[in-house]
Formats: C-alpha cells, sequence, structure tokens
C-alpha cells in the first residue's frame, strides 16, 4: 500500500505538527481557502486545458471519488491535525487509497510517452507543492547540487551568498516535485495542507475535485517562470514568478524572454474567453520557447 499506509499507522509523532490543530481557527482559515478555491474556478485547469492543450504540457486526469476525499480528510486527521485520538484510519479509508494509489500507477503506467520525464501532480486549482516528497532528502540533494554548480562568477552576481542560496532553491525547485511513481504521488496528496483543505471544501460546499497529471519538463525552474497579467485584453505586466529571489542572468535575457512570452499569448489569448487575466509562463532557453503554465483569475488571489 505504500509509505502513506506505515505511517498513517505507526509515525504520527513524526508528521504531525506541533500542538493540537484549534478547530476554530482552521474554520476561519476553511473560509478563506473556500473563497479562493470559489474564485479560482473558472480558471482550474480542467477547464481551460480543453482549448489550450496544444500551448501546454500534456495532461491526463484522474477524477476523485467521495469515499477518496473523505479518506484524504481522515488521513490528516490521523496525522498532522491529530482530531482523531486513536492515530488510526477506518478499514474503509484504507481500502479507498490503497484503491486511489493502484489508479494513480495505471494512469502513469498507461501513458509512457508523456510521463518519459515523470509527471508533476496537481489538483485542478492548484498543487500539492506544499506537501512532502516520499525521499526527504530529494529537495535537500537537489538544493545542494544547484548551489555547488555555481560558479564562483555567478555567486558573486547574486550580491550576496543568502540571495545565491535562493538561486539554488529557485533552480531545483519543481524538480523535487517530479514523481514517477503512485508511491510518490501519495505522500504529496498526504502531506499537503492544500489538498486537505480543498477535499474539506469540495465536501462541504460541492464542486468535484480531480488529480492532473502533467507531462514533467526536466528544464523546468522557479527562474524560469515568469507571472503575466493581462487586462481589458493588454499585457499590463511581466513578472518573475518567484518575486524573492534576484536571479542577476535574467539581466540579459530579458528581452528575448519578454519577446518570447508576448509572442506565446498572443497565439492563447482568443482561446482563453476573457478579457483580464493572470498567465503564468515557463520559458526554455534551449528552445527559445514560452510554454503556458497555468491561468488565474484577475484578483488578489493571484498576487496582484
Amino acid at each position: 500500500s505504500g509509505n502513506w499506509a506505515t505511517r498513517a499507522t505507526g509515525a504520527v509523532e513524526d508528521m504531525a505538527a506541533p500542538g493540537v490543530v484549534d478547530d476554530h481557527s482552521f474554520i476561519r482559515s476553511r473560509r478563506t481557502e473556500h473563497r479562493v478555491r470559489a474564485e479560482n474556478l473558472a480558471f482550474d485547469l480542467d477547464v481551460w486545458y480543453p482549448p489550450l492543450r496544444n500551448h501546454t504540457y500534456e495532461t491526463h486526469f484522474l477524477p476523485l471519488t467521495l469515499a477518496e476525499a473523505r479518506a484524504v480528510i481522515e488521513f490528516h486527521d490521523c496525522t498532522w491535525r491529530r482530531a482523531i485520538s486513536s492515530g488510526a484510519l477506518s478499514f474503509e479509508s484504507v481500502v479507498a487509497l490503497d484503491a486511489l494509489q493502484q489508479r494513480i500507477q495505471v494512469l502513469l503506467e498507461s501513458h509512457p510517452d508523456t510521463f518519459h520525464f515523470g509527471a508533476f501532480l496537481r489538483l485542478c486549482g492548484r498543487s500539492p507543492k506544499d506537501g512532502e516528497p516520499l525521499n526527504r532528502q530529494t529537495p535537500l540533494s537537489m538544493y545542494r547540487q544547484q548551489l555547488h554548480a555555481m560558479t564562483p562568477a555567478e555567486v558573486h552576481a547574486c550580491k550576496s551568498p543568502g540571495n545565491a542560496r535562493l538561486v539554488a532553491i529557485g533552480r531545483a525547485t519543481p524538480g523535487w516535485l517530479r514523481l514517477t511513481s503512485s508511491a510518490e504521488a501519495m505522500n504529496l496528496l498526504l502531506t499537503s495542507e492544500r489538498v486537505y483543505a480543498d477535499m474539506v471544501d469540495w465536501l462541504r460546499f460541492g464542486e468535484p475535485e480531480q488529480l492532473a497529471f502533467r507531462a514533467f519538463d526536466p528544464e523546468m525552474c522557479q527562474e524560469l517562470e515568469f507571472r503575466v497579467f493581462v487586462s481589458k485584453n493588454q499585457v499590463t505586466a511581466i513578472c518573475q514568478y518567484d518575486h524573492y529571489t534576484y536571479y542577476p542572468r535574467l539581466n540579459n535575457m530579458k528581452g528575448q524572454v519578454q519577446e518570447r512570452i508576448l509572442q506565446a499569448w498572443q497565439c492563447v489569448h482568443d482561446l482563453v474567453g476573457e478579457e483580464s487575466y493572470v498567465v503564468d509562463f515557463f520559458y526554455s532557453p534551449t528552445k527559445d520557447k514560452a510554454t503556458l503554465i497555468e491561468l488565474s483569475p484577475f484578483l488578489e488571489v493571484a498576487g496582484q
């Protein structure tokens, strides 16, 4: 049944955050989460993917069942939330999660060409990037690899040792989220508070959820992700997706990146069906091409 089963039956202390989650505070948070999810529904991946599939990464969907959603919630309640004193999953939830893992494995194995470099997992509205990878050493290992690969000149251009470390993190992300097995997928799903909140929202307010497995681009990194703001059919701003980090090499790439992003945007704009929205692109230096990643509403949730 994979790593999740072991954790559900014995490793509660290992996963849980310190202290007991206060239900009242979570309900307040959940209201905010519901607003975010509701505002984003028209821009969910399963909505825009059909008309824009030729401009983005190939994606295969796996609808979730209510039993699976309940099982995900119960798993979180058994672990980090500590809402179930016994710390043990019900038999029904074990069966549901085991079946989900098997369905995921079948999907991954059914599309070997799509997932040749692995898959990126997300829900329709957002990804479980706050989840924990099956191998906890992977993020640290990839970060160290990127940091050690930087030349002295690159480190100097970063202006500070701290920013150099942030650059290394940006280059390692989202590589550590790449998955090749159902066990890796389950670990992200069952340790992501985002997933938990969206499952709770589904059961309380409706609007079913499904998993989306996207072809993973081995070049993908936060350093080369950009957010584009579109207002009344005009691009009004382009910024780094990771706005916390200064990436020195982008200075010399600015003109080329902007040109390719605008070219890509012109190809997708009429297919979006909205006059104002936010769109994320990844720029590939080797292909000299910008590829659509996702869409968001032109609202606070997207960072305006």
